[in-house]
């Protein structure tokens, strides 16, 4: 389980504006869960789809949506260091703040344990 947890925070701490709403769980529930099945740490599991999920939703219930919103902006670009700064800084010039992508990012780290524990059953 180790490693969506490590997924996770890559895609969602590190990480094209989304093309969803910024009330759209859905949309960001589904940004993540691909992001991470796709992610090299996932590559060894038949089935990553269901731990993926299940660490999208554990996030999304410790997150406002204003948070998930934010979270779902920067799955895309993982480990893509320029292109996350390009789309925080995106962020900023609509009005969002440094702080609220740090705290995005303290959420994903004080969330690491719970989405091991509750997730850790589906990874296959």
């Amino acid at each position: 389980m180790r490693s969506v947890l490590i997924a996770a925070a890559t895609l969602l701490v590190f990480g094209g504006a989304s093309a969803f709403a910024q009330s759209d769980r859905n949309g960001a529930s589904q940004t993540f869960t691909r992001a991470c099945m796709a992610s090299p740490q996932m590559q060894s599991y038949s089935t990553p789809e269901p731990a993926c999920a299940c660490a999208s939703g554990v996030l999304s219930g410790r997150t406002t949506d204003r948070q998930f919103y934010i979270a779902g902006r920067l799955t895309p670009f993982g480990n893509d260091q320029a292109g996350m700064r390009a789309e925080i800084g995106r962020m900023i010039a609509e009005g969002y703040t440094a702080e609220e992508v740090i705290e995005v990012g303290t959420i994903m780290t004080n969330s690491a344990e719970l989405v091991t524990r509750t997730c850790s059953v589906f990874e296959r």
